[in-house]
């Protein structure tokens, strides 16, 4: 690689490539870790979020049409949340309406 004292095409070639290899491990170290830590931040934010409950789920699909009433009502009563009564649900009517 050297030819009296100095170095050859070769030897500058393989040096500007081991260069450029380092900085790119360098840089792909950097970009990974910050990745890494961002994943981890936005993991705990979202962690943070409520989650649905099993009637409001099921409440969803009752309104998407996933469900029929009945299989509502089983669904519910499995989950041990019974299903509310006819009575007193829904908006107040008016008075002298029928129902």
């Amino acid at each position: 690689m050297y030819w009296n004292g100095h170095m050859s095409a070769v030897g500058w070639i393989l040096s500007v490539l081991w260069t450029l290899i380092i900085i790119a491990l360098v840089v792909a170290g950097i970009v990974w870790l910050i990745s890494a830590l961002g994943s981890r931040e936005s993991r705990s934010t979202a962690s943070g979020a409520r989650e649905p409950s099993a009637r409001e789920i099921l409440d969803r699909r009752l309104a998407n049409g996933e469900l029929t009433v009945e299989q509502y009502e089983q669904l519910r009563e499995t989950i041990g949340d019974p299903a509310p009564s006819a009575r007193g649900t829904g908006p107040p009517r008016p008075e002298g309406a029928p129902g």
